[in-house]
């Protein structure tokens, strides 16, 4: 069971797939050898086992970036970004709904389309331009 709270908003629960077990159950045995992680409820934690947080996490993503030799600058927000055009597309691969994909990144459609699609007004147009010609 996963649980999502945004805004002070009474939580959202879902039921995580079954294919996701394993690895939780992995992460969390790991989990627990970290100083200090059964301190708080958090998820995610650092290699110290306190919660991420908002100066801890762009450390911990410029490591991930070294490890795997990725771009230097290559900000999180670009996941996003790529994230939401792939779910965006007329023809995106099998994979979550808009909707509650966007709820779970605690976000609403709308503000996908306005901060993170950036195609969507051209797609959008086009839809309308295509439809004048039949």
């Amino acid at each position: 069971m996963g649980c999502v709270t945004r805004w002070g908003k009474r939580a959202i629960s879902f039921t995580l797939p079954s294919e996701m077990e394993p690895v939780l159950d992995r992460y969390l045995e790991c989990r627990a050898l970290f100083p200090h992680a059964a301190d708080h409820p958090f998820l995610f934690v650092t290699a110290t086992g306190v919660p991420l947080t908002k100066a801890s996490w762009p450390q911990r993503w410029n490591q991930i970036l070294t490890d795997w030799a990725a771009p230097a600058r290559f900000p999180p927000q670009k996941l996003r970004h790529i994230f939401v055009e792939e779910r965006s597309r007329p023809e995106a691969a099998p994979g979550p709904a808009d909707t509650g994909a966007a709820m779970a990144m605690g976000n609403s459609r709308r503000t996908w389309q306005a901060k993170y699609d950036i195609s969507y007004h051209g797609r959008e147009v086009q839809l309308a331009v295509d439809s004048m010609a039949a």
